[in-house]
């Protein structure tokens, strides 16, 4: 009787470790396909987190070798990353060719390239978070190992070396435009609400979380870049006379280079608020419309900015509204727009060149404006 006792006690405790075990499993495995869910999709950008510059596919035959570049844009530059079983595959956009472990090839120095695609384990590869938004990218067929990039200039080449840690082993991943594409992204349309052109030299011919310009445009203008805007609305309306937008933005500075985010009237032109803009500096304007400007200059070397803006009622039952800004969190400046309530407001991104920020700008750009939340 006592061992029969014992028998079920026993029973009962692997029961509850199982059904621990069980609850473990299930969220390691919700992590980890959130975790790749983020990294995954058909225009990816691949940065090296030492060297700045972005995974490339050096030719479009089968065999030609992968390396670092600068972002110029072009599709050979951008990846499409899909779950393939164990890890992902990824396949550059202009012939589609995967990136391959060169002759399945296992130790220190082994090359990597593209190919056709056939999934195998050579062409499949682990996304492995290693933290501050970097990723470590390991060939399935040598799990010691990692993506290696072997110099910091344009041209350098990329292998597979021990991982040891280093930022030249390091990648972000992140969604980006590239010449010809129009995947916006959900919720936002490219171009203006109306239509592709605005003031600089630009035709907006694509669109994404990263703006590239390059040279020459269509349609006579001088570059193509890209700009997008968000297909929700910004509104104050009497029941909650309040609104806002945040955004993650990345901006060149160099002369000619004029990327922006912010909000203008639906319809006639009566109000506008620039949550950031650069005008060929380092310099952050932040501005406000209503008929007349006030303006906000901030001078800042930051890599990354976080730009905010909230709108709220200057008083009960008032049309005019407080305009606060921000950037990293901290306030910058408090603006008036008269009579911004019930009014519809467009959300924009874009790139534009020239223009107010000085001429000639340089031959290619680079604007990253993404997270991006309004209310």
């Amino acid at each position: 009787m006592a061992l029969a006792a014992y028998s079920i006690y026993g029973e009962k405790k692997i029961m509850k470790k199982l059904v621990a075990l069980a609850v473990v499993v299930s969220f390691v495995c919700l992590a980890l396909s959130e975790i790749a869910q983020a990294q995954t999709g058909s225009n990816m950008i691949v940065t090296n987190r030492k060297a700045n510059k972005v995974l490339d596919a050096f030719g479009s035959t089968a065999g030609s070798n992968v390396g670092i570049y600068t972002d110029y844009g072009s599709s050979n530059q951008r990846w499409a990353i899909a779950a393939n079983g164990s890890g992902y595959t990824l396949r550059e956009k202009k012939a589609n060719l995967a990136m391959d472990t060169w002759n399945w090839g296992t130790g220190n120095g082994t090359n990597i390239a593209v190919y056709t695609y056939y999934g195998n384990g050579a062409q499949t590869f682990l996304i492995q978070d290693v933290g501050s938004g970097y990723y470590r990218i390991t060939p399935s067929i040598s799990t010691g190992q990692c993506i290696d990039a072997y110099g910091t200039s344009s041209g350098s080449n990329v292998g597979t070396w021990s991982y040891w840690g280093g930022t030249n082993q390091q990648w972000k991943i992140a969604s980006g435009s590239y010449e010809g594409s129009t995947d916006c992204g959900t919720g936002w349309n490219i171009g203006y609400p109306w239509g592709r052109t605005h003031n600089g030299t630009v035709y907006m011919a694509w669109c994404g979380d990263t703006m590239v310009a390059v040279q020459p445009g269509a349609n006579g203008y001088k570059y193509n870049s890209g700009a997008s805007y968000s297909t929700t609305k910004l509104y104050m309306w009497s029941g909650d006379a309040s609104a806002g937008a945040e955004a993650y933005c990345s901006a060149p500075t160099a002369t000619g280079t004029w990327p922006a985010f912010w909000i203008t009237t639906e319809g006639a032109w009566t109000g506008e608020v620039d949550m950031a803009e650069w005008k060929g500096s380092g310099t952050v304007w932040q501005n406000t419309y209503d008929g007349s400007w006030e303006n906000k200059l901030t001078s800042s070397n930051n890599t990354y900015y976080k730009v905010s803006m909230a709108l709220k009622s200057t008083a009960d039952g008032s049309n005019d509204a407080w305009v606060w800004l921000y950037i990293n969190g901290s306030w910058t400046a408090t603006h008036t727009g008269s009579s911004f309530r019930n009014k519809n407001f467009w959300l924009i991104r874009n790139l534009q060149m020239e223009g107010d920020s000085g001429s000639p700008g340089p031959t290619s750009a680079s604007f990253t404006c993404r997270s991006i939340s309004q209310w």
